[in-house]
């Protein structure tokens, strides 16, 4: 969004240095609104919706009103983003594909895009958003293909990036590198959609200061018990929906679409008013303050291999 309107100019460039700050973007609302701008009227109606006090009938306005404005509000940029998520009055997510470098870069200098949270696209695309200073809001973004990880994080800017997804396995050196860069020092949530470097990915990942929870597809059950003694996780959800959670008095756990074979360990070894057991695979099992010690006994007759 461009403007001669000293006031306005410097109602954005508030915003793109505390995306964060709603009192910035209501300041930017006002002025918006005083100059019978559309985009106040925008902003207001988004900030109805997200306080929850939104009808239908405003709900369709602001809707009319991105529709019929978007373009000139992001800017040529603006049409390369996919599932553009707008969050009071400014993008909050969006998939970004085939964008040349340097239209990123200089986008990426607007304010408008300083409040994007989550972004996803094409590897080029998220690793210019990782390098931008602009960017403050980013706290969660996929790498969906495989990249030089270390020239990636070389070029990062260290941020509050509490999610990352990474669609390629990872090499002994780029898990070192995951561990102690300074960008990553935050993150939170990691989730690893290729299984074959997962187990090592967790086992050296387990002291990460800040991870809490890693998720991996395609995972055996047998495979994340085998690796589960060396973790010191809070959570950890495989393709069995195996969710391990500590909890203040034991250890909980649930587990879900499990086969009748695997439950019968439980049956046997755990004590049964611990244990409920439900065999419909769309509902979970869950085993409550149980030690990890007693359910590893309870697998204990399980082929710790990788499939």
């Amino acid at each position: 969004m461009k403007t001669l309107d000293p006031e306005i100019d410097a109602a954005l460039r508030a915003i793109g240095e505390g995306p964060d700050d709603d009192g910035r973007r209501r300041v930017l609302t006002d002025l918006l609104l005083e100059r019978g701008d559309p985009r106040g009227e925008f902003l207001l109606l988004q900030f109805l919706i997200a306080e929850n006090q939104a009808s239908g009938a405003t709900k369709h306005r602001a809707q009319a009103l991105w529709r019929k404005h978007r373009r000139a509000w992001l800017g040529a940029v603006g049409a390369h983003f996919h599932e553009l998520k707008v969050e009071r009055g400014f993008p909050s997510e969006g998939v970004l594909h085939d964008v040349p470098a340097e239209a990123l870069r200089a986008a990426f200098e607007s304010p408008m895009f300083a409040t994007v949270e989550r972004l996803q696209g094409s590897p080029a695309a998220v690793l210019e958003a990782l390098a931008s200073p602009r960017l403050r809001a980013l706290r969660e973004v996929e790498l969906g293909a495989a990249v030089d990880f270390e020239q990636a994080v070389a070029r990062a800017v260290p941020r509050r990036l509490t999610r990352l997804t990474l669609g390629f396995s990872l090499t002994s050196a780029e898990v070192t590198v995951l561990r102690e860069s300074p960008v990553f020092a935050r993150v939170e949530v990691l989730r690893l959609v290729q299984p074959s470097s997962a187990l090592e990915v967790l086992a050296r990942l387990s002291k990460h200061p800040a991870l809490r929870e890693v998720q991996v597809p395609r995972l055996t059950l047998s495979a994340v018990f085998a690796a589960w003694p060396q973790l010191t996780l809070s959570k950890l959800v495989v393709s069995t929906l195996c969710t391990l959670e500590r909890v203040a008095h034991g250890t909980e756990v649930t587990l879900q679409n499990l086969t009748r074979r695997e439950l019968l360990p439980l049956r046997k070894h755990l004590p049964a008013d611990t244990v409920r057991v439900c065999l419909m695979p769309a509902r979970p099992l869950r085993v409550e303050t149980v030690s990890k010690e007693a359910l590893l006994a309870a697998f204990s007759g399980f082929n710790p291999s990788l499939p």
